[in-house]
């Protein structure tokens, strides 16, 4: 790893992972400035990692690990939805550290442990429960306003 980020050459890298890591990761930001920071949208980084790379399928297999799910979640957030992928993390986060309910605060932070864990090494959006983690975050930081209007 630290030989790639000394030369940024993909040559460097003998490790798999970390080859995986940067060609994930120099596709993510070549895609944010492309796309102004708005992203290529959902599902599109494992196109693009085709494109980027002018791999063929025989390629693909090799070099391509990890492009579906970008190897990790926040890589992923970075190439398919850009900024406005990057404000919902923070708003996921906000939104549990604004918490005046503790024990919601506790299980918020518990499901956003999910998303931390994600965004090092795996990058699927519906895989190990991702949506049912989301969800427990939303509806805690919307009942949370609610019971926070109730004793104002």
């Amino acid at each position: 790893m630290i030989a790639y980020l000394n030369s940024r050459d993909l040559h460097d890298i003998e490790n798999l992972t970390v080859f995986s890591f940067a060609t994930n990761l120099e596709l993510a930001i070549s895609n944010f400035i492309r796309t102004f920071g708005f992203g290529v949208g959902l599902g599109g980084h494992e196109t693009m990692y085709k494109y980027y790379f002018s791999l063929s399928e025989w390629d693909m297999y090799y070099m391509g690990i990890n492009s579906n799910s970008a190897h990790s979640l926040t890589i992923r957030v970075i190439s398919e939805m850009g900024i406005i992928g990057i404000l919902i993390y923070f708003n996921l986060i906000k939104g549990t550290l604004k918490m005046k309910n503790f024990n919601f605060q506790i299980i918020s932070f518990a499901a956003l442990s999910h998303f931390i864990v994600k965004s090092i090494k795996l990058g699927g959006y519906l895989d190990y429960g991702t949506i049912f983690f989301l969800v427990i975050i939303v509806l805690l930081i919307q009942n949370d306003k609610k019971d926070r209007n109730l004793y104002i």
